[in-house]
């Protein structure tokens, strides 16, 4: 996915990405507050019970909206940061007057408004129409990739097996083959939202699980790395904190140089 141009509000919240745990707890156990936000992901145990501090939960959503926001290239993307945005405001208005964070709650609910405000707007623009001449033009194109699919079923050009692959497998096995790993939760909403970047992929990628009620948890090599929020990606020996990233930033950082066509 490409990264669209976006607000300087938005900008700005993109220097801070993840799901962070309670600063009273530590990484493996994260309190009651933080609802998990992914219900695909087979867990050992059942679901925590709701959280006790709406405040804490509206945060983790808030991250994942912004972590969507990085790669958000439609329409439907961007209405899934609207409803993200949506989601947490809802969750600050219902911080009661007599909670210690009351205050904080209503400092980010002006800001988050802003949000979705930006979100919104993105998310309402049309998408333009084809004009008359470039209609011509897209039949006369495909016109001609019909004719050129014709030849090349006559005369199929030879292939090497790795040329197969798509780009998304080829920088699941580069990242593989460098010893890249990449810790989360099976709560994390940004945690959530990096695998679906790589789809079905990315059951092929290494992944540790932080949380010990996840399934096949491992708390102590999180703990030992230094691992202080999710999703935080090993590359290289080192560990890279930005949270949630494009293929494409994954391809920059851990140095792949093969096809780009990220779909």
């Amino acid at each position: 996915m490409n990264s669209k141009t976006l607000s300087p509000l938005l900008v700005a919240l993109l220097l801070v990405v993840g799901c962070t745990p309670n600063e009273t707890s530590q990484a493996e156990t994260p309190s009651a507050s933080q609802t998990p936000t992914i219900d695909s992901l087979p867990v050992s145990t059942p679901e925590p019970s709701p959280p006790a501090n709406p405040l804490m939960e509206a945060e983790d959503i808030a991250q994942g909206a912004i972590a969507i926001t990085q790669s958000a290239s439609s329409q439907s993307d961007w209405q899934t940061v609207v409803q993200q945005w949506e989601r947490a405001i809802a969750l600050l208005k219902s911080v009661p007057d007599s909670h210690p964070q009351k205050e904080a709650a209503e400092e980010k609910l002006v800001q988050y408004k802003k949000n979705l405000a930006s979100a919104q707007k993105q998310a309402n623009k049309k998408t333009p129409q084809p004009s008359v001449s470039s209609t011509a033009t897209s039949r006369q194109a495909k016109a001609t990739v019909t004719q050129s699919s014709k030849q090349t079923a006559q005369n199929p050009p030879s292939r090497s097996p790795s040329s197969n692959a798509s780009p998304t497998i080829a920088l699941v096995r580069h990242l593989n083959n460098i010893g890249a790993k990449m810790y989360g939760t099976y709560w994390c909403g940004a945690c959530k939202w990096q695998r679906e970047q790589f789809g079905a992929k990315f059951s092929k990628m290494k992944e540790i699980e932080c949380d010990p009620r996840g399934k096949n948890a491992q708390p102590n090599l999180c703990k030992k790395a230094g691992v202080r929020a999710y999703p935080t990606w090993e590359i290289n020996g080192q560990l890279i904190h930005p949270g949630a990233l494009s293929l494409e930033k994954l391809a920059d950082i851990s140095g792949y140089s093969g096809d780009r066509d990220f779909r």
